[in-house]
Order: C-alpha cells, then structure tokens, then sequence
C-alpha cells in the first residue's frame, strides 16, 4: 500500500503540508519498547524483507501500516501489508511532532516522507553504532507521522484518539463556511461523517465536493466556542444549529495536511 506521489498511485498528490525539523519518536505506553530510547531492545536486523526501498531513493512516500520493533532513537520499522506492500520499512521521524506509538502496536500507522539513504550520523538519539545492521540501507525520513484508527474503531473510541494525530480517510461534503467541511465514510460515526476544521496557519484550500481524501489533524472534541476562538470560524448562525445537531456529540478533525486519494 506504499504511495510514491510521483506515480499518482492510490494517493496522489499532497495539497499542503507543514512540515520541519526533527525530533525524538515518543512514546507514553511503551509497548513493546519505548521508541524515545532505552528498555530492552529487539535484535531486528534481519526484519528487512525487500530491497525496493534502496531503488527509489529520492522518492516522495505515503507509507500506512502498522508499527512493528523499535530500532533505537528516533528510528522504528513499519510493516506494510497487502497488495504492493514493501514488507518492513525503516522509518525516522524527521518531524517537529513528537509521535506515540499505539499501546496496543496494532492501530494502523500513516507516514508521509522522503526515501534516502539512511544516515546514522543525522538522527538524533541513537548511537550509530545500532544501526550498523542497516548500512548501505535506505529508509523514509517522515515528515509527518499520524495514527490511522479503522473508522469503526474511531466511531467506538473517539475519546481514546482525542488530542492525538490522526488520518482519516473519506469523501468531502462541502457546507457554507469558510475552511470548513464534512467528511464522509459509511462506516465514520454511523456515515454521518466528522467535521473537519482547516487552521487557516497552514493555509489548505478547500477540497470540492465529493474529492476523495485522507484527512491529517488533531481530533477534539466539539466545543464550539473554543473552536470559534482558537479559530476564528466564519459559521453563520443557521449552520451552527445545522452542525450542532447532527454533530455536537462527535468528535471534530482540526486539519493541517490533506491529500488526495484515489480510491
């Protein structure tokens, strides 16, 4: 399921990011080990199932999986699964956002980057000396790294992924309102969808209706006067009691990165 954007393949074309300098992989529940350092490590040197990484170096990647072992550091392995998949990738979190791997290891993962040889002298907190295993090896340097929960999942446990980074994939329904949408999937809060808020720092344009996309913010809840405040919602009074009720129950997806899917 890997995506090289060159290639227009699944998804194709990145709108907007934010993305910047690097920092240390975090984690609050560290299982099975945690990937800010220290704890026992895995011997995962013999992981690497495929060499199609070291070929594209240079390449644009959206990569969904799920995490598999920490390596050290900022650096973990992701296993791709399914049709296409690149087995297990070595992933670095080149990003300004600090990441928790799931407590579980088993909510899927979404990871936007740039494959390029791995270069143990440029990440912060490992000593190369883990890395030797994967000389000469290429891995994705992600610039953006979210949890992509199943939608079912999403719509049972909302409260568990609220204030995380998350992805979520759908079809836009466009309202009247400025750098607002719905987003819509049959099996998100009962095919009612979410609400998702573009923060105008990143300045996303508006997707048209009916553009399939995968959707990356952070999930709160709704509470509209915060979000009037925080930013500054252009929603008439009409639409506010539309929105209101059908979706002061669910969560709301605060938007910084949106990319256009073909399927």
């Amino acid at each position: 399921m890997a995506i090289y954007f060159q290639r227009q393949a699944f998804w194709g074309t990145i709108l907007v990011g934010a993305f910047a300098l690097p920092t240390l992989v975090s984690c609050a529940n560290p299982t099975p080990t945690d990937v800010e350092g220290g704890g026992e490590q895995e011997d995962v040197s013999a992981t690497l199932e495929s060499d199609e990484v070291d070929t594209i170096n240079g390449e644009a990647i959206a990569l969904y999986g799920q995490f598999e072992s920490h390596v050290g550091g900022t650096v973990f392995l992701l296993e791709e699964t399914g049709n296409d998949a690149l087995g297990n990738v070595l992933v670095v979190n080149a990003s300004d956002r600090a990441f928790a791997v799931p407590a579980d290891a088993g909510t899927p993962m979404w990871a936007v980057g740039t494959i390029l040889p791995l270069d143990p002298t440029t990440i912060d907190g490992i000593d190369p000396a883990e890395l030797e295993a994967y000389a000469g090896k290429s891995a994705v340097y992600a610039e953006r790294i979210t949890l992509a929960p199943d939608p079912a999942r999403l719509t049972t446990e909302a409260e568990t992924f609220y204030n995380q980074d998350v992805t979520v994939y759908g079809e836009v329904e466009q309202v009247e309102a400025e750098n607002t949408f719905i987003l819509k999937d049959p099996d998100l809060f009962e095919g009612k969808g979410v609400i998702v808020i573009q923060t105008g720092d990143a300045a996303l344009p508006s997707p048209t209706d009916h553009t399939k996309v995968a959707v990356s913010g952070i999930l709160r809840p709704y509470v509209i006067a915060e979000l009037e405040e925080e930013y500054e919602l252009t929603w008439d009074l009409n639409l506010i009691e539309q929105l209101e009720a059908e979706y002061s129950q669910l969560p709301v997806l605060v938007a910084d990165l949106i990319t256009l899917t073909d399927d």
